[in-house]
């Protein structure tokens, strides 16, 4: 005898409480500006123009050949007149309502700032009114991981935390081993790899590489790679799961360590 629908949703806890269980989408957000520069060097107009266009047009091809746009449900990225902080606060409440978010800051950076559009500083403090936001709803942002390329991020790391991220990553100084890091990390962490174990081999696999160029002196490493080398707060995240965090780890994402 054919059992009824109504009977088979009352066995197993109903529809609406296995929809409500299903791991929601994940999207990638990309806060992109490069803004030309090459170290402390002063370039010509044309020069920083044309470095800026091949740098962020080189990291785009990075991200699609390292399969962002085949794991990620959605990818958004935010370059040019869009890389400013109201963007990426309003990208992340948007995408927030829908998806479990990562984000990518590929910028310059200061102590306590990233460097957005034409050079404009996005201060930790310019954060401070959606950090109160969350505190107050934290279901507002779906935040899981962070992983920064600017320099200095790792005086990021509380703003982040602050936000509800799971797991957060950065420099604490300048950054001068971009890449290989970012396609390292991306290689691990879309086939994987546990966020901190990603960010810890392609960082020591980075340095490696640049250590021809940044040589150790009387036995001590290169300053350049010291102030490189990732920082990893907070609990760690997977590619492959984690897809809840307004659920599964808000709680321990709502921990705030203090500033800097």
């Amino acid at each position: 005898m054919q059992e009824s629908k109504s009977s088979l949703e009352t066995e197993r806890g109903g529809v609406g409480a296995a929809a409500q269980e299903a791991p929601l989408p994940v999207a990638l957000l990309v806060f992109l500006e490069n803004l030309g520069r090459i170290g402390d060097m002063a370039l010509p107009a044309w020069m920083t123009a044309t470095v800026d266009f091949v740098a962020e047009e080189y990291t785009k091809l990075a991200l699609r050949v390292q399969g962002v746009h085949r794991r990620y449900d959605r990818v958004l990225i935010l370059e040019d007149a869009r890389a400013t902080g109201a963007d990426l606060r309003a990208a992340l409440v948007a995408l927030s309502r829908t998806h479990t978010v990562d984000l990518l800051v590929l910028s310059h950076g200061n102590p306590n700032a990233i460097i957005g559009y034409q050079g404009k500083a996005i201060a930790a403090g310019s954060f401070a009114n959606l950090i109160a936001q969350v505190q107050r709803d934290p279901a507002l942002l779906n935040l899981r991981a962070v992983w920064q390329m600017n320099c200095h991020g790792a005086t990021m790391l509380h703003v982040w935390r602050a936000l509800g991220a799971r797991s957060v990553s950065g420099t604490p100084g300048v950054n001068w081993l971009p890449e290989p890091a970012l396609s390292l990390f991306l290689q691990r962490w879309l086939r994987g790899e546990p966020f901190s174990q990603a960010v810890a081999r392609s960082g020591a696999a980075s340095e490696r590489f640049w250590r021809r160029l940044y040589r150790h002196s009387a036995g001590e490493p290169h300053t350049r790679l010291v102030s490189s080398r990732p920082i990893v707060f907070g609990a760690d995240s997977h590619m492959g799961s984690d897809r809840n965090p307004r659920r599964g780890v808000g709680a321990a994402a709502s921990s705030t360590p203090p500033a800097p």
